[in-house]
């Protein structure tokens, strides 16, 4: 059985994240850092509404439409939780993670009074970079280096520079305990998504079989995470963008030279300016994967303009297709969903299920006359919640109590049970709703709200990486 080559095929799709250095400037994927595997099929869109005429004329067709200018555009991920194995190492999705919180720290600090290698309090000083979170992983530096994982933190302010970490795990990631002197170094091991006022922009990459899509000036707007005991953990992360590019295939309708900064095609208009291709006829035939970005579009004439040379010679019916990394790299191994645990003020909790949604959404600047596509856009207040799920236990009548008295309980979830492959999402003041009794023959059930709130400012959720 043969498969027409011409239609694209849904399970062949490769994901790409990279944060922009400059907002709205498009930025070109690492194979080793920035891949991701989709667990199900990412997209990106971005259409144009229309208008139509208001013209009087005595019939009733509508004679003429008008295209707004384009408003952002949308792009959706859905991935599996895939942390790299290896305390300080970043997870699959590091920027979109990123994008979403607002910050990544790195943050040291010194030992302020020794620490034996027993003790479950360490003091430090001088902490510099940026904000511990309150539970995480510090490396202690000495003649033996250490790993401890602290549950609690105590500090008279949370940007001051001295603290006391509590509840350490002493030896964390198969490091050993040691006593570590006065001033020796202090350092954060985990991953910290810290969430600031403003968020870093991205370029978002999607191959889907013979089609490559970008969209820059993307920012992550919101995170789902689907919360069972069945299969691995999923996150779909979602937002919009400035503007979308696109690389189709086509074939050479003309030979070309190596120093050749334009090529000819058969249909140009299966390209647009700014997406990145390559030929992948001389590739697949041992030559090396030189990609150029296409600089402008003709499509009267079908001929690309490259901001680079090919780099070799191209002949007549040579494919040409849009470039993403070939050799990418897929980070650690996926959180089974039977490894979540759940506490909700330092107490276990069960649950039967939750879809936990952080919303950190955005107004673009797509509106202002005289721009074709988005120019910039503004944070607007976030919004974090949950629905927890669970069977009606005898015990669960407190939360009744604890929803009409308003309690702002804690809430920890822990996704995987391995150092190296844990990621902690922590809620330091949650308001807990009533619960709503639901009748699921044979038993009965619980559904309760949850809203995350911040403390200070800037603090509703946590998400690290151990």
């Amino acid at each position: 059985m043969s498969v027409n080559e011409n239609i694209g095929i849904a399970r062949k799709q490769r994901v790409f994240a990279k944060l922009e250095t400059v907002l709205g400037t498009l930025v070109f994927p690492s194979g080793t850092t920035d891949f991701i595997r989709p667990a199900g099929n990412a997209e990106i869109s971005q259409n144009p509404a229309f208008v139509d005429s208001e013209e009087l004329q005595n019939t009733l067709d509508v004679l003429d439409r008008f295209q707004n200018a384009l408003p952002a555009g949308k792009w959706k991920i859905p991935m599996y939780l895939r942390p790299s194995g290896t305390v300080g190492s970043a997870p699959q999705g590091d920027a979109l993670f990123e994008a979403l919180q607002g910050d990544k720290e790195a943050v040291t600090a010194a030992i302020r009074i020794e620490a034996t290698a027993s003790t479950s309090m360490i003091e430090i000083n001088t902490i510099a970079g940026g904000i511990l979170p309150e539970k995480g992983v510090v490396t202690l530096a000495g003649t033996v280096s250490e790993k401890v994982h602290y549950t609690g933190i105590t500090r008279v302010a949370r940007n001051s520079t001295s603290a006391t970490l509590t509840g350490c795990t002493r030896g964390y990631a198969s490091t050993t305990a040691a006593t570590h002197a006065l001033a020796q170094v202090v350092t954060l091991s985990s991953i910290f998504y810290k969430q600031e006022l403003t968020s870093p922009s991205l370029t978002i990459w999607i191959e889907s079989d013979h089609f490559v899509q970008g969209i820059y000036g993307a920012s992550v707007d919101e995170a789902v995470f689907d919360i069972t005991n069945e299969g691995a953990v999923k996150v779909t992360f979602s937002g919009q963008g400035m503007k979308m590019v696109y690389a189709g295939t086509s074939a050479l309708s003309s030979n070309s030279v190596a120093t050749n900064t334009h090529i000819h095609v058969d249909d140009a208009s299966l390209f647009s300016a700014d997406a990145y291709i390559y030929n992948k006829t001389k590739h697949d035939a041992g030559g090396a994967a030189v990609y150029s970005k296409i600089s402008s579009v003709d499509t009267a004439a079908n001929t690309l303009t490259l901001a680079n040379n090919l780099g070799t010679t191209g002949a007549i019916d040579d494919v040409i297709c849009g470039y993403l990394p070939l050799d990418e790299t897929v980070i650690g191994d996926p959180i089974e969903s039977k490894d979540t645990t759940l506490q909700i003020d330092d107490v276990a909790a069960t649950i039967k299920s939750c879809s936990l949604t952080i919303r950190a959404p955005k107004k673009y600047v797509d509106d202002e006359v005289g721009n074709d596509y988005a120019t910039d856009f503004m944070e607007d207040t976030r919004d974090i919640n949950s629905s927890l799920n669970v069977y009606f236990r005898k015990a669960d009548a407190k939360y009744f109590t604890d929803g009409l008295a308003n309690e702002e309980p804690t809430i920890l979830f822990t996704f995987g049970d391995t150092a190296g492959s844990i990621i902690d999402v922590y809620f330091k003041k949650c308001n807990l709703e009533v619960p709503t009794i639901n009748y699921a023959s044979p038993a009965i059930e619980l559904t309760m709200p949850m809203k995350a709130l911040g403390t200070i400012g800037e603090d509703s959720c946590e998400i690290v990486v151990r």
